[in-house]
């Protein structure tokens, strides 16, 4: 089999690995990836050892408006000497990008099956994701096609074929028609607007494979202990009660120094601010360079309570059998959605400190 893969951060990559790793081991496996971060040789070369082949694209996340039309005709131009060959599946993620969309389209001229691998479980799981919906105008915040925005995919359906835009601009995250398969965490909580397709679903197996496979030349110095809690943390400034935050934490920290279970702590890697909680001896920052998957691969088997809000690193830790803990309430209340979806996965989520040293014992 051939299968192409085209992704955009390195939680797409970990599970496309696993998913390769597992079930096309031996076939031919090309990349084309749109990093949305730093790659560096090191990060290359591990991948290279993978993939058939790597073509790795700028994106347009860090253009300007003018200058996205002119990187597209380059990302295609530097992406045709793939046309030629014959994929069986090709597996893209974050397809509410019109290059993924396009550029999955380059090869439509052979048939195959398009996979979806969700970026992020909580878009899977949103209910009644459409324009119309109360929650989506809330959390995704919403705004009307602009005009300019309308021109331009105007000029995009004369360009590149009107099919470009099957479904509508709500056909993302994996709501397009030409998507058979959707590779999910917990592919039996898929909102409605999904639950239809075929899934697949991803296993520890494959997160740790392509986690371990990755970044298995990064070093991660853990001092050896019993017991761990590993925090981590959102953007600061997502946080709606940092206050409150701040207390749980210290808290949690003044628990783990009396109860004998390490405290280790990991900023969103965009994060500039510090939590005043967590600036001391006793807590161990890890570097923000270090994917949370790495950490937790190495953290496997052993006795570690993860907290977070609703991350995907959380969602992730649950599904590797970490017991996870929510502050979500704590920071605000949960959306009902969001906390039916977190009692399914098995994430706890309680309602004050006390609830959560009990689950640390």
């Amino acid at each position: 089999m051939n299968n192409l893969f085209i992704m955009r951060t390195q939680y797409n990559l970990i599970i496309a690995v696993g998913i390769l790793k597992e079930m096309y081991p031996n076939d031919k496996n090309d990349l084309i990836l749109l990093p949305e971060f730093k790659v560096s040789n090191q990060f290359l070369t591990a991948i290279g050892a993978v993939f058939s082949s790597v073509t790795v694209l700028p994106n347009e996340k860090s253009k300007k408006r003018f200058e996205i039309e002119k990187l597209l005709y380059q990302q295609l131009k530097q992406a045709k000497h793939l046309e030629k060959n014959h994929y069986d599946n090709v597996f893209i993620s974050q397809d509410q990008f019109f290059e993924t969309t396009f550029m999955s389209k380059l090869f439509r001229k052979n048939r195959f099956e398009t996979c979806f691998i969700e970026e992020d479980c909580y878009f899977s799981l949103i209910p009644e994701r459409n324009f119309g919906h109360p929650d989506y105008e809330k959390v995704f915040k919403v705004k009307p096609i602009s005009f300019n925005v309308k021109i331009r995919n105007f000029a995009r359906e004369r360009m590149y074929g009107r099919d470009i835009f099957t479904c509508g601009p709500t056909a993302f995250y994996g709501e397009n028609e030409n998507i058979r398969t959707i590779c999910a965490l917990y592919p039996h909580m898929l909102r409605s607007e999904i639950s239809d397709k075929e899934t697949l679903s991803v296993t520890p197996e494959m997160i740790l494979n392509g986690t371990r496979l990755i970044y298995s030349n990064i070093e991660i110095n853990l001092e050896k202990h019993d017991k761990y809690l590993f925090f981590l943390a959102d953007l600061i400034d997502r946080y709606k009660n940092i206050e409150l935050i701040e207390q749980a934490l210290g808290q949690l920290v003044d628990y783990c120094k009396k109860n004998g279970r390490k405290f280790l702590y990991k900023y969103h890697p965009r994060e500039t601010k510090e939590l005043k909680a967590l600036e001391n001896d006793f807590c161990v920052r890890l570097p923000t360079v270090i994917p949370s998957e790495r950490i937790l691969s190495e953290l496997y088997s052993n006795d570690v309570v993860t907290i977070s809000t609703f991350s995907q690193s959380l969602q992730v830790a649950c599904r590797l059998g970490f017991k996870t803990i929510s502050l979500a309430n704590i920071n605000y209340s949960a959306h009902s959605w969001a906390e039916k979806a977190m009692k399914n996965m098995g994430i706890l989520l309680p309602d004050n400190i006390e609830d959560i040293t009990k689950q640390l014992v």
